[in-house]
């Protein structure tokens, strides 16, 4: 692992690069039930063994996983949920609660602007970007059915944002922002908040619903301009699942790694990207940098 995507304080590991896999939905939970529970079940298949603890939004810290836990999502799943019901559920990996490790599986749905929306994410070690097809094939498994809006997956960052070093970690992938754009950084609530209106940005493999579809026109349009020879366009049950490039890449800028094929798909789908994400990436100093934050979700617009 290169010594500058390692990220200590003090001795303690506060934020682990990994990939992942990352859908959202809008509605009820209920209403995705079966393509939840898939992806679940495949993600568990996988990185179950793994899980240690979990922590779900009414508890202040990670306790010891069992049974319980592991059916929450199917409960929460089975039934509609009222308008207020805030629900999560985050199961990590690792021997130190609380701090965020490679493997895990989180699941969120909220209430916002008199709807919900929500989300499901596998992480998963970085070195599964060294077997990619492996790692596309169970991907495009994960989400086989699920009436998604909008996903990616790739590498990116795994972090606490409930942890003490929550700050840290933003300032973190502030400095990541510019150097590494092919790595996501996660802030689930700002992307909860966001896909209403769009996509939030794309990485390796980027999932798009069939409403996200419809607003492109089709998915002829979408095979016209997308047509280099490094993007494949996978159309599966309710979602297509565009794949830039042959692998997974960091895009480091200090070695004038480009992207191109990312870059392919985002000067695509830039009408599709949401421009209601909050920002969420902090500056060396400490406050939410607008500006990088805008900058760095946009990068592979042009």
């Amino acid at each position: 692992m290169r010594s500058d995507l390692q990220f200590f304080k003090d001795g303690t590991e506060y934020m682990k690069l990994c990939t992942d896999i990352t859908v959202y939905w809008t509605g009820q939970a209920s209403s995705h039930r079966n393509g939840i529970l898939n992806f679940q079940d495949q993600a568990l298949a996988v990185i179950g063994q793994h899980l240690t603890s979990y922590e779900t939004a009414q508890m202040t810290g990670g306790r010891p996983l069992n049974r319980q836990a592991l059916n929450l999502i199917s409960d929460w799943t089975s039934q509609a949920l009222d308008d207020d019901t805030f629900v999560s559920i985050k199961m990590e990996g690792g021997v130190v609660t609380d701090m965020p490790s490679d493997t895990a599986l989180g699941f969120w749905s909220v209430p916002f602007r008199g709807n919900r929306v929500g989300a499901i994410k596998a992480v998963l070690p970085a070195s599964a970007a060294a077997n990619p097809d492996w790692l596309r094939n169970l991907a495009v498994g994960m989400v086989d059915g699920l009436a998604l809006h909008s996903g990616h997956a790739g590498y990116s960052i795994n972090w606490d944002y409930r942890g003490r070093y929550a700050p840290l970690c933003r300032r973190t992938m502030g400095r990541l922002a510019r150097r590494f754009p092919g790595i996501d950084l996660p802030d689930i609530h700002g992307a909860l908040m966001a896909i209403p209106s769009g996509m939030k940005r794309v990485n390796w493999l980027s999932f798009l619903g069939t409403g996200l579809v419809d607003r492109f026109g089709g998915i002829a349009p979408l095979k016209d301009v997308l047509t280099g020879p490094a993007i494949e366009l996978h159309t599966g049950r309710n979602n297509v699942v565009i794949e830039a490039g042959r692998a997974p890449g960091i895009g480091d800028v200090n070695r004038r790694e480009r992207l191109e094929p990312y870059h392919e798909v985002g000067r695509a789908l830039a009408p599709l990207r949401s421009r209601t994400h909050p920002p969420f990436l902090a500056g060396p100093g400490g406050p939410i940098d607008e500006e990088l934050s805008a900058e760095w979700l946009g990068w592979f617009d042009a």
